[in-house]
């Protein structure tokens, strides 16, 4: 079966439980924690957006989630585990937010190692009465843990969904708090969680 058949039979099947303003997030995670638990520092993957407001916003709801899972935070020195926070969003091509119903579907991966990446991103949307309004995007959220001792990679956790672009900021805490659900969680495997994300105003 085709990738785009396949799409849309599996878009057809969930239609009848859309909303407006829910979001669906993949997430995948590997996971290689001996135990959790241990003091943590947080950073962002790119440097760059250290000092982004946003960045501040985000890492206070990665820092909430650690230390739900058993982990201290550090503000310096040698901590056990190194966090990376990175997020970023690429546009739908071809794709509209509307105010009616609709299903936004993500579907991706990654890998773990050194050198991870994300497999494929495929985004597709459907509107019930045609109005169409912001673009869409893909939106990603990754969150990598290191042993600082030896720099290996122990967890990797990401976060993908299809949303309007201009409401890329109200999804990404959404988007953290599903790559925390079940921490560390199965590793290798990948599963669905869903929230309401206010709408932009």
């Amino acid at each position: 079966m085709k990738r785009s058949t396949f799409l849309m039979a599996l878009v057809a099947g969930l239609l009848g439980c859309a909303a407006p303003d829910q979001m669906r997030s993949e997430v995948t995670r590997f996971n290689q924690l001996p135990a959790t638990g241990g003091s943590a520092l947080l950073v962002a993957a790119d440097p760059r957006k250290s000092s982004d407001p946003m960045f501040r916003l985000y890492a206070r709801r990665a820092s909430d989630r650690l230390q739900g899972a058993g982990f201290k935070l550090a503000a310096g020195g040698e901590p056990d585990y190194v966090v990376q926070l990175d997020y970023w969003q690429q546009p739908v091509e071809g794709g509209h937010d509307d105010s009616s119903p609709r299903l936004s579907l993500g579907i991706g991966g990654a890998s773990f190692g050194g050198h991870s990446t994300v497999g494929m991103g495929v985004g597709t949307s459907f509107s019930l009465d045609g109005r169409n309004r912001d673009p869409l995007a893909l939106r990603m959220v990754s969150v990598v843990i290191e042993r600082r001792a030896d720099g290996s990679r122990v967890f990797e956790g990401r976060a993908q969904s299809v949303g309007p672009a201009g409401n890329f900021a109200g999804a990404v805490p959404y988007m953290i708090d599903a790559i925390f659900t079940g921490f560390p969680g199965e590793n290798g495997k990948t599963i669905t969680v869903n929230a309401v994300v206010e709408p932009a105003r």
